[in-house]
């Protein structure tokens, strides 16, 4: 939000970060913060229509009416360019109601060509790379950082700002991401993350050091 439009110390973005969360959070009420501790399922589409599918109120009703600044998008558009638009069309909803808070829109992975409902999804958006176990056994820490920037540009064009990615487990979970991480007895486990840690490290101080910008229209 650009400096002359700021109505309250927290969307001003020449101050420092700690600041306008100070501010933001006393302007809150319960139902705003308890709204930032969940996470919902939306689908690519009109904002105003409900989720057929899950059963879910629409990602209007949810930004509005439930107060929740996080989602967790499944499905893909046509192209980046359709999937940009949709993604401002909800952060411009989010900014006209309530205090502002934009939205967090977050995504399963879609580099590779695993695609499986709710763990990884196939996209025809982004380029597209080896699952993880490909990556591994490249045995090369520099081309895996080389791999998060890239997917971590690719993100941020079109409104993704969390990535529901492949982690650490010293077992793996119960959802569908087994295919998606390394389990312990694989020897590349300790070497391969470095690199994205770090990498993720630089992005977090990135977001919080900025506002969530619109997103780009690819060419």
């Amino acid at each position: 939000m650009p400096v002359a439009d700021a109505r309250f110390p927290y969307q001003d973005p020449t101050l420092a970060p700690a600041a306008r969360a100070q501010d933001l959070v006393g302007r809150m009420s319960l139902e705003d913060k308890a709204g930032t501790m969940f996470l919902s399922i939306v689908s690519v589409g009109p904002v105003d229509q409900p989720n057929m599918m899950f059963g879910l109120p629409s990602l209007a009703s949810l930004a509005i009416n439930h107060r929740l600044t996080h989602l967790y998008v499944i499905g893909d558009a046509n192209d980046s360019r359709e999937f940009a638009r949709w993604v401002n069309s909800a952060q411009e909803l989010a900014l006209r109601s309530g205090l502002g808070i934009p939205i967090t829109f977050s995504t399963d992975p879609r580099h590779g060509f695993v695609d499986n409902p709710a763990a990884s999804a196939l996209s025809s958006m982004f380029s597209l790379w080896p699952e993880s176990i490909g990556l591994a056994a490249l045995r090369s820490p520099e081309l895996v950082e080389r791999f998060a920037d890239i997917v971590r540009q690719e993100y941020v064009s079109v409104g993704l700002r969390g990535a529901l990615h492949p982690r650490l487990f010293p077992v793996p979970d119960q959802l569908g991401h087994i295919a998606e991480h390394l389990e312990p007895g694989d020897r590349v486990r300790k070497r391969r993350p470095v690199r994205q840690r770090s990498r993720h490290a630089r992005r977090q101080r990135l977001v919080q050091a900025e506002d969530v910008a619109p997103a780009r229209e690819l060419h």
